[in-house]
């Protein structure tokens, strides 16, 4: 796993406790610290042979205006409009997101979340996650 020296760890790991690292936006590997869950930056989210190599199966787009890379190959959901600002409402979007990391989870996938860097919109929507469904 690469990991760029201004990745931000936000969680860590011990046991049962879960770890979440946030990558910069050169980062172009998914970053999974939960077996159906990774988070990652644009760079991770248009990297088809880091998306295959990591198992993933489904992708969260939180950003302003998403892009589908890889139509074929994934299932997307589209988070759009999701500006990397201080008063965007992101709790509009988790319910409808949290379903279909929920759905994914059920049928054994992998989901990547990612917004453009990989450090606030995709956190927020991975932390609130874990806060409504996992009681975390």
């Amino acid at each position: 796993m690469w990991i760029s020296l201004d990745a931000v760890a936000v969680m860590h790991m011990s046991s049962s406790v879960p770890v979440l690292f946030i990558c910069c936006a050169e980062q172009v590997h998914p970053i999974e610290r939960f077996s159906f869950l990774c988070i990652g930056s644009v760079g991770a989210a248009y990297s088809l042979s880091e998306l295959q190599s990591a198992g993933i199966t489904h992708v969260v787009c939180a950003a302003a205006s998403p892009r589908i890379r890889f139509p074929t190959h994934f299932k997307y959901l589209k988070l759009e409009g999701l500006r990397d600002q201080p008063t965007q409402d992101l709790m509009p979007h988790f319910e409808k997101a949290f379903e279909f990391i929920d759905d994914a989870c059920a049928s054994g996938g992998r989901v990547l979340v990612h917004c453009f860097k990989g450090v606030s919109r995709s956190a927020a929507v991975v932390c609130a996650y874990f806060i409504a469904r996992k009681n975390m």
